[in-house]
């Protein structure tokens, strides 16, 4: 869906950077054009909200992205504690946020259509709200996943 929506507005990917833990890499490589493989850096484990860890998707941000290159950045974890720690994380780091071009969340909160799918969250859809703009007002143009 990404490569397609973004090469039909001209924006080619240099990088793509993916956490799945539940998925092998011969799975992915099997969805994946031929022609874009040698782009793909995937990391079979589930991400981590430790700064200092390197499976921390902030981290590789701040080392591999600059301000000047276009980067789509896809939180959806299926685990709120490290979402929400990632994307705090996002949010308090000026350098991080300088960084994300689009943004886009597939945030689980208590929502009543979403309910049979997603594990139980106490996160109102207001809060979802407040966090969208939170990133939106510091330029940020973030998007939510389903």
């Amino acid at each position: 869906w990404f490569y397609n929506v973004y090469t039909s507005q001209c924006v080619v990917y240099d990088k793509w950077l993916m956490w799945e833990p539940t998925t092998t890499m011969a799975q992915v490589l099997k969805e994946v054009p031929g022609h874009l493989k040698p782009r793909y850096t995937y990391f079979p484990d589930f991400a981590s909200k430790d700064r200092s860890s390197w499976d921390n998707p902030v981290n590789h941000l701040l080392s591999e992205a600059t301000e000047e290159d276009f980067v789509v950045f896809k939180l959806d974890l299926d685990h709120e504690p490290t979402e929400l720690g990632i994307l705090r994380q996002i949010l308090e780091e000026p350098e991080v946020l300088k960084r994300i071009d689009q943004f886009y969340f597939e945030h689980h909160i208590d929502m009543e259509v979403m309910r049979d799918s997603w594990a139980p969250s106490k996160t109102t859809q207001k809060e979802s709200i407040e966090l969208f703009t939170q990133l939106r007002k510091a330029g940020v143009a973030a998007h939510s996943w389903v």
